[in-house]
């Protein structure tokens, strides 16, 4: 046993060693070497070896300062051998970090090392551990803002929550009830007391907190079940729009294939190729009107459809919101109803709670005039954004009426034009050619389009 763990010292000081080496030469240091080291402080971790592999940690944070998994491994072992002061700093650093899963643990972390301070500082400085504890309940509270389901964060942010209803009762009583010369000021039955009204509390609040999850998770659904309902009535009414103008435009299309038909028929008109063509070239500008005249307006209908949905959802989302205030009104008026019949512990300050009260009120109202006023800010952003839209589309619109203005000119110049073959195999192969450039042309136009909108 002597003579392995005598190797083991000498592999990690060769290893720290080799790493010293590498940072004097920057030419021999590569990522293949860090992490080389990273890898075997890792595996001195997991042997338990703390102090070694803590050494190493130190070495390459020399290196790589804000570096989060060396930071997050160096914290550990501070907490793992006392150094909660260190395990904090190193932790802090460790949350500074775009990985949601560390972040959450280093604060979950942080949390516990603030805890174990507050533990170590609460017979000689009381109001310091309330402090530290009421930052462990911090730390706790934006571990559980990022994963809310995980059943240890709300374990331990509980058990911080009734150790500080513990200490702040003491420091009451300290306050209002000085002790007497050679007398305890609590006696142990006082202690258990307290401790019993704790529990008891304590499991009335989780079966309150619950019955409480149920009530939101049955809520959740409902709205859940509300909202595909009225989506799959709008669905269904685009459908029945949708197929009402398909039916419309096939109807319209054989209307004017039967004109056509009629005016090559008609004998009070005549019927040679130029005045047929010129004919045509005549209803197919005016047809060619009448359509876009016609799309402008459905696209008119369905954004006026869209705004009236939109104002629809967010007139719901409003009351949504005030039905969820108003349900945690009552519930926080309950829970201090429930609090108010607690017997009051010797000395108990009813102004102190009181305060206490008006300040989480107010930081309520607060919280609530900054989400009315971001929403605020949203909705204006928005219909902004829908304005900018609308005008960039009405100048896209204008732009693409010219573009084919242009080309039914050239196309008729094309025909008209005596220096060029007139038969009939000419023109569709000109014809032909200027489509798809045509085509190549409003290719380009939409992708560019597409990366302005992206």
């Amino acid at each position: 046993m002597r003579k392995s763990r005598y190797l083991n010292k000498i592999q990690i000081a060769a290893a720290i060693i080799e790493f010293v080496l590498l940072m004097a030469v920057p030419s021999l240091y590569s990522y293949a070497d860090t992490n080389k080291l990273f890898v075997f402080a890792n595996k001195l971790y997991g042997e338990k070896k703390y102090h070694e592999a803590l050494e190493i940690y130190k070495e390459l944070l020399k290196q790589e300062p804000a570096a989060p998994d060396l930071n997050y491994n160096a914290g550990m072992i501070f907490y793992i051998t006392g150094d909660y002061n260190s395990a904090v700093i190193a932790f802090k650093k460790a949350s500074c970090t775009d990985d949601e899963g560390m972040e959450r643990d280093a604060y979950f972390n942080i949390g516990n090392s603030y805890y174990r301070i507050s533990e170590k500082n609460e017979l000689e400085d009381l109001k310091a551990s309330i402090a530290n504890c009421e930052t462990a309940i911090d730390y706790y509270k934006r571990s559980i803002s990022i994963s809310p389901d995980d059943k240890i964060l709300k374990r331990n942010y509980e058990t911080a929550t009734y150790r500080l209803f513990a200490l702040r009762d003491r420091m009451k009583r300290a306050q209002t009830v000085p002790p007497r010369v050679g007398k305890p000021s609590s006696s142990p039955a006082d202690w258990e007391k307290i401790h019993d009204r704790h529990r008891k509390r304590k499991d009335e609040d989780k079966k309150t907190s619950g019955q409480r999850n149920k009530e939101d998770k049955s809520l959740r659904e409902k709205r859940r079940r509300e909202d595909r309902e009225k989506d799959a009535e709008r669905e269904k009414e685009d459908q029945k729009d949708n197929s009402q103008r398909e039916k419309e435009d096939i109807r319209k299309e054989e209307e004017r294939k039967e004109e056509d038909k009629q005016d090559r028929t008609d004998q009070n008109k005549p019927q040679d190729k130029a005045s047929q063509e010129k004919r045509q070239e005549e209803r197919d500008q005016k047809r060619s009107e009448e359509d876009s005249k016609k799309e402008g307006k459905r696209k008119e209908e369905d954004r006026n459809r869209e705004e009236t949905r939109d104002q629809e959802d967010r007139s719901k989302e409003t009351e949504r919101k005030n039905e969820d205030r108003q349900k945690e009104d009552e519930r926080k008026q309950e829970d201090r109803q429930n609090e108010d019949q607690e017997p009051k512990s010797k000395g108990q300050n009813d102004t102190t709670k009181q305060e206490e009260r008006n300040k989480e009120d107010q930081r309520r109202q607060e919280d609530r005039k900054t989400e009315d006023k971001r929403g605020s800010e949203d909705q204006g952003k928005e219909e902004a954004r829908k304005n900018e839209d609308s005008g960039v589309n009405n100048q896209r619109k204008q732009e693409d009426r010219r573009t084919e203005e242009k080309r039914k000119e050239e196309d008729k110049q094309d025909r008209t034009d005596q220096n060029k073959p007139q038969d009939k195999a000419s023109q569709e192969k000109r014809q032909e050619e200027r489509d798809q450039k045509r085509s190549e042309e409003d290719s380009k136009k939409e992708g560019k389009r597409k990366e302005e909108d992206r």
